[in-house]
């Protein structure tokens, strides 16, 4: 597999997923407010009363985070000459099976706009035993705001109401990752080439990471093209 500097693999939030994939709304203390309106993508996960949220403290990791905050809040990029793709385009980055889950219903391709914008995105619910699990897979390439409020909450935490949701890197990846252990729900999400959003939500599961492992199951090949990893951006040098 290729590895591609900057390019971006990434975890966070979405509306079409019942009451969302995503993770987390507020940022910098204060409470989650309602969706925002014009995102149709719900770019977060729902309200919960009294979440709030801090800064992370200074570490290696926060500095990788902001380093990705920042190359994603760049732009979106891809091989394809930046054409927005169709929502049946993206169905095969949810595939019959993933992670150990099945799914017991097809894909579902919904394209939804804004203003003059579309967004176009695949939906796609699994089941594994008693856990189940609900993807989506959106390219935000004319949704800019959809990029922006992930970039500002990757460096955020949590308190116990959002599940303590943070961004992680995680091997090579930059992730949006909540549990909340009372209701035994993982969600996770992430950026693939800094414009397609991958959201994760595995209800009724014990295992906090559930969500990060389907969203590494994904086959980003379906996206861009090929099946190259993406490598988290790695701190710059000061001065650079």
């Amino acid at each position: 597999m290729s590895a591609r500097p900057l390019l971006f693999f990434l975890l966070v939030t979405a509306a079409g997923c019942g009451d969302g994939c995503g993770c987390g709304q507020a940022v910098n203390g204060g409470e989650q407010g309602a969706r925002p309106a014009g995102d149709p993508a719900g770019g977060t996960l729902p309200a919960h009363t009294g979440s709030s949220f801090s800064q992370l403290p200074d570490s290696p990791e926060r500095t990788q985070l902001e380093a990705y905050a920042k190359a994603l809040l760049q732009g979106a990029r891809s091989a394809d000459g930046d054409v927005l793709r169709a929502a049946g385009d993206i169905t095969a980055a949810a595939p019959d099976a993933l992670a150990g889950f099945g799914a017991p219903e097809p894909a579902k391709p919904v394209t939804k706009t804004v203003g003059t914008a579309s967004v176009p995105s695949v939906q796609r619910t699994y089941q594994a035993g008693e856990r189940s699990l609900r993807l989506r897979v959106t390219d935000t390439l004319a949704m800019p705001t959809m990029r922006e409020k992930f970039a500002q909450r990757l460096t955020t935490l949590g308190n116990d109401a959002s599940g303590n949701q943070r961004g992680r890197v995680v091997g090579e990846h930059v992730v949006m990752h909540a549990y909340q252990a009372d209701r035994k729900r993982s969600r996770a999400s992430m950026f693939v080439d800094g414009r397609f959003l991958i959201e994760a939500d595995v209800r009724s599961t014990s295992e906090a990471d559930d969500a990060i492992r389907v969203l590494e199951a994904v086959p980003l090949g379906a996206l861009r093209g090929d099946s190259g990893s993406v490598p988290a951006p790695q701190p710059q040098p000061d001065g650079q």
